[in-house]
């Protein structure tokens, strides 16, 4: 689906590196949220935590 969406080849080192960022943004996320004391919505903690990888920018890379 990365490759599709980026025009990139689906073995491409940027196609993975792209997936491994964002698999590491909602594993932070996730961990984020578990460690609180009081954890809020889960949800929106993944949804900053992939708005912090600026993946327009990354997607525009893989492009050249």
């Amino acid at each position: 689906m990365l490759a599709a969406r980026t025009g990139a080849a689906e073995d491409s080192m940027e196609v993975r590196l792209l997936a491994c960022a964002l698999i590491d943004a909602v594993s932070v996320a996730v961990e984020h949220w578990a460690g609180q004391d009081e954890p809020g919505d889960v949800t929106e903690l993944t949804w900053q935590a992939l708005a912090c990888l600026q993946v327009d920018e990354l997607q525009a890379a893989t492009r050249g």
